[in-house]
């Protein structure tokens, strides 16, 4: 980010809608996010290919307009939101049996963002290796 960029940002720290222009170059997910209440309270992000993740808790940038601060809130609320999806997915994904219940599959990769879907796929694949090395080192031992 250039020293350009930076003015700008510092110039505009309680102006929502000119500092998310920067948003892509500080944050490598977030393009821009939804606001409400004339840019005061942001409630989620949308990533470049338009998908939205709402915020696990609403940012209100009245509480402490130091740009820093805010900045700080969205990071740390991107994690936490995005750490709160996986948790989930991998629940739901339990739940479902791939191979008998196709739709139900396909409705549960809708509803989660694309890198969500996949972290979660890689975990429960994970998982089952895990289970499946256990399971042939104790067949092992017999």
């Amino acid at each position: 980010m250039g020293d350009e960029d930076l003015l700008e940002i510092i110039g505009n720290s309680k102006d929502v809608r000119m500092v998310q222009r920067h948003f892509p170059k500080m944050f490598a997910g977030i393009t821009s996010v939804q606001f409400e209440k004339e840019g005061d309270q942001l409630n989620g992000m949308y990533s470049r290919e338009g998908e939205y993740v709402k915020f696990s808790k609403e940012i209100l940038i009245s509480e402490d307009p130091t740009i820093y601060v805010w900045l700080t809130k969205v990071e740390n609320s991107m994690q936490i939101s995005l750490a709160h999806q996986l948790l989930q997915a991998i629940n739901e994904m339990l739940i479902i049996n791939v191979e008998d219940e196709q739709e139900d599959f396909s409705k549960w990769i809708e509803k989660f963002p694309a890198q969500i879907v996949i972290l979660a796929m890689q975990v429960s694949w994970s998982n089952k290796v895990e289970e499946c090395l256990k399971t042939a080192a104790g067949a092992k031992s017999l």
